[in-house]
């Protein structure tokens, strides 16, 4: 999901570097203030600050849910939603639903289990967020019933949360900007505010939309469309939208528009979106775009069906819905991956095809990680994320050459993870107790988990490159595709994402995970290197916060060593405590060593050596992260030959971005006036 966080815009690394500094800033400042309460329990109770996932008593099997919205001239719809449900663990008496203060209910009613049977009005009670309906008999366990809720919703408050309508612009050039627009925008709970629902994703359901506005208008929603039925008289149309795979309930989607439909997978040909992909039809992979910007949206866009491709073979799993859309919105921030209907922001449709490739990427990654398999609770978004921002370096990794040109691909894989890696290393400065892990239940409300310095976009993205340095890609990308089997369309956690690896690699991830997901903060090492009488010493001290909550980091430190000649020789720092030392014998002196030049470590390190390795660095790597990481230090470093060195760089207009980046990144850094 995208309007939630900064993180999701990775215009390019320099940026990125910018907006952290204030982050990095007011974490560092958090962390140092004197620790009088540990944050962890509360002061007044001693329970301890949690969030837990709520209970879900019942199996909600399907949703369908019937809104009119009549001339689309205000915030305003009347509904009928029938949920199917059914008691679990034993029989139950009360059903209780989140349902927002916006909803004025006028009936509920039990359903007849058969034809011959009339339905039962309920007693209820609606208070502000919660909506409790007490049943006339117990429903048994397992036998599954319907409850019928008549109501209308008026959502002029909901500003991109639940509902929202947009008045039409006279003076826009588009018919789809002159007309009233409304969309929804579910993620984290907020679907309650405009139908009763379980709002945590901890439970799933299948969902219909059937919805009635004016016949002009388009309707996009999850699943594939049953039906379009006009009724000229009236001049409405009716839209009637199955999902018939169960999702979570903030991925239900409706955005209701005057909207030119094109189709991504067979330009200019017709869009058919009836077809069941159970029955063997081709994948409808299709934009609603602004009246007018057909031939710019598609160019936008058109890399998605390579991008779906490249997704389901790599995670040994299809692309598992009826339909891909994107669906362009004028006012919405950023993007949201609503199941098989993703909701853009409308710049996306100006670009030039390539431009804006990360949040399309990302997005659809979602329909994978997030909607396929979907995270417990928030605790584990990361798994959502993360794994959405890691697949924008994936779909890079092919964009640069892929399989055909491995040294172009590793070239734009690394680029996209360097940004990463500067967002963590300038913005996350936390320890225990007082900041929060990248897995963790303590927020203070389900917006939190989406910003935090233990960014579940960047540090997520950074663990699982972490995870396929270690393990090889292989194992790794058998491990992934075991996680979704295993918990397809269902509910995924760390733990089960941790074991599917196991599974596949052989290896215990136990403590890779102890340090990286559920702990705050990142290590970071002051390196000072030394070489005499042939013996090249590399000593290394951690210096973050070290106590009982925070105990040193485990970590096998890559070293690549360049000798006269252009010789390289590998070696690896094992640290297990708070320094660690490697003596290694050399043949020649060196003209180069480099620490952990792909990041086998998410660490922060200071590393002592002369101008003359660093601009060597700069120049031959190995890697670009390992560039990066020069140019950072070059700019640290102040001397004339330094300064020259980012100088000419900046210069020459051959200059990768993300070394450019990197460059001006740290200047900014370096004055923190700025």
């Amino acid at each position: 999901m995208n309007s939630h966080s900064p993180a999701r815009f990775r215009t390019n690394l320099g940026v990125a570097l910018i907006l952290a500094l204030a982050v990095g800033r007011a974490a560092l400042a958090q962390d140092t203030q004197p620790d009088t309460q540990d944050p962890r329990i509360d002061a007044k109770t001693g329970a301890l600050n949690a969030n837990w996932p709520p209970d879900v008593p019942f199996d909600h099997r399907h949703m369908k849910l019937s809104v009119d919205l009549g001339e689309m001239k205000e915030a305003k719809f009347s509904a009928v939603q029938v949920l199917t449900l059914a008691a679990r663990g034993k029989a139950r008496t009360v059903v209780e639903l989140d349902c927002g203060k916006e909803i004025q209910i006028d009936s509920i009613r039990l359903l007849p289990a058969d034809a011959k049977g009339k339905p039962t009005d309920l007693k209820f009670n609606h208070d502000e967020e919660w909506l409790t309906i007490d049943l006339p008999e117990a429903a048994e366990k397992d036998v599954p019933f319907q409850i019928e809720t008549t109501y209308s919703c008026t959502f002029e408050k909901n500003r991109r949360d639940g509902l929202t309508w947009l008045k039409g612009n006279d003076e826009a050039k588009s018919d789809t900007d002159k007309a009233p627009l409304i969309y929804s925008q579910g993620e984290a709970e907020h679907n309650h505010l405009w139908f009763p629902c379980h709002d945590f994703p901890n439970e799933r359901t299948t969902t219909e939309i059937i919805a009635k506005v004016p016949k002009e208008y388009e309707v996009s929603s999850n699943g594939r469309l049953v039906s379009k039925a006009i009724d000229e008289a009236a001049g409405t149309a009716t839209f009637h939208w199955l999902q018939d795979k169960p999702h979570v309930y903030y991925l239900v989607t409706m955005v209701v528009g005057k909207y030119s439909i094109i189709n991504l997978a067979e330009p200019g040909q017709p869009v058919d979106q009836t077809k069941s992909r159970d029955a063997g039809a081709p994948l409808p992979i299709l934009a609603y775009v602004p009246i007018g910007k057909e031939a710019q949206a598609a160019e936008a866009m058109g890399n998605t069906p390579k991008m779906i491709a490249l997704f389901g073979r790599l995670f040994d799993q299809p692309y598992p819905w009826d339909k891909y859309a994107q669906v362009l919105v004028r006012t919405f921030n950023g993007g949201m991956e609503n199941t098989s209907a993703t909701t853009m922001f409308a710049v996306l449709g100006n670009a030039k095809r390539g431009d804006m490739d990360d949040i399309v990427s990302h997005e659809l990654a979602h329909q994978w990680f997030g909607d396929y398999v979907t995270c417990r609770g928030w605790e584990h978004l990361w798994l959502n994320e993360g794994w959405a921002s890691y697949c924008e370096a994936l779909w890079n990794e092919e964009a640069g050459g892929g399989d055909a040109n491995p040294e172009g691909a590793d070239k734009k894989y690394l680029a996209t993870i360097a940004g990463f890696v500067s967002r963590q290393r300038l913005s996350n400065r936390g320890s225990l107790p007082r900041a929060i892990p990248m897995v963790s239940n303590r927020y203070r409300n389900a917006d939190a988990p989406f910003q935090k310095p233990d960014d579940v976009y960047s540090k997520g993205a950074c663990v699982l490159h972490m995870l396929r340095e270690r393990l090889g890609k292989p194992a790794f990308y058998k491990g992934v595709a075991r996680y979704l089997h295993e918990n397809q369309l269902g509910l995924g956690d760390t733990t089960a994402f941790r074991k599917a690896l196991e599974t596949e690699s052989g290896q215990s991830l136990e403590h890779f995970f102890a340090q990286w997901a559920y702990r705050p903060g990142l290590p970071r090492l002051d390196v000072k290197l030394d070489f005499t009488d042939g013996t090249l010493t590399i000593d290394a001290e951690q210096t973050q916060t070290v106590n009982a909550d925070n105990p040193a980091y485990e970590m096998a430190i890559p070293v690549v060593i360049k000798l006269e000649g252009g010789a390289t020789q590998n070696a690896t720092l094992e640290m297990d405590g708070k320094s660690a030392r490697l003596a290694i014998k050399l043949d020649s002196k060196p003209v180069n060593v480099v620490l952990d030049p792909r990041i086998a470590n998410l660490a922060v390190y200071r590393i002592s050596k002369d101008l003359a390795m660093w601009k060597e660095q700069l120049k031959d790597g190995p890697t670009i992260l390992a560039q990066a990481q020069a140019a950072e230090a070059l700019v640290q470093l102040g001397e004339p030959g330094a300064r020259e060195a980012i100088e000419r760089l900046l210069a020459d207009p051959g200059t990768d971005q993300i070394l450019r980046d990197a460059a001006s990144g740290a200047v900014v850094a370096s004055h923190p006036g700025h």
